[in-house]
């Protein structure tokens, strides 16, 4: 498990620390890295979102590749990188066995987001994903990491910031790094090629 909360900032003796460690993290999220690198990268960077990352595959054999629990809202995430033209129907199963997972596993939880981080955004036609499906492109993936260089570049120059959990929030948001913000900002719609 790959712990939440910004505590992991204090972490570093030199602050510069955290953006090397963020460069290093930043290297492995390349979408044309090995599936195993990129879903290790993907739970380190829950930490730093300040979100609870988990692989759950990886640790009980079964559920999805990455798990993000970040507030009260839940995203289910499978790497599907290696995919360059569309997404297929056993990747919709894949996917739809790992909601089926989580609502076993967190049933008071509320309904997960579906997240697919990929470089292609269409499905085949009939793949069956379920609705509201998001991917994550390498686009979204820059997004995410540049608001994050942004937040830890003003907790560098502003260090009551993680000491004031209420100033800290408002940064986040003012840089879309809270929760709401990680669809609409990060991700786009999964479309089913109708041919």
């Amino acid at each position: 498990v790959c712990s939440s909360d910004l505590g992991w900032f204090k972490e570093f003796d030199n602050p510069n620390g955290a953006i090397a460690a963020l460069e290093d993290l930043k290297v492995r999220l390349d979408f044309d890295r090995p599936s195993d690198t990129i879903e290790q990268a993907i739970c380190e960077l829950a930490q730093l979102i300040g979100a609870d990352g988990s692989r759950p595959e990886k640790e009980y054999g079964e559920g999805p590749d990455d798990l993000w629990i970040w507030g009260d809202d839940s995203f289910v995430i499978e790497a599907k990188t290696g995919n360059t033209v569309t997404h297929h129907k056993k990747d919709a199963g894949q996917l739809l066995l790992s909601l089926q997972w989580f609502d076993r596993s967190f049933p008071t939880r509320k309904k997960p987001l579906a997240v697919v981080v990929s470089k292609v955004y269409e499905a085949a036609n009939h793949a069956g994903f379920p609705p509201e499906t998001r991917v994550l492109l390498p686009e979204g993936m820059d997004r995410l990491i540049k608001a994050l260089q942004e937040l830890i570049r003003a907790m560098i120059s502003d260090a009551a910031l993680t000491a004031n959990v209420r100033s800290l929030a408002e940064r986040q948001e003012s840089f879309k790094l809270l929760p709401v913000h990680f669809k609409p900002t990060y991700t786009v719609d999964l479309i089913e090629r109708k041919h």
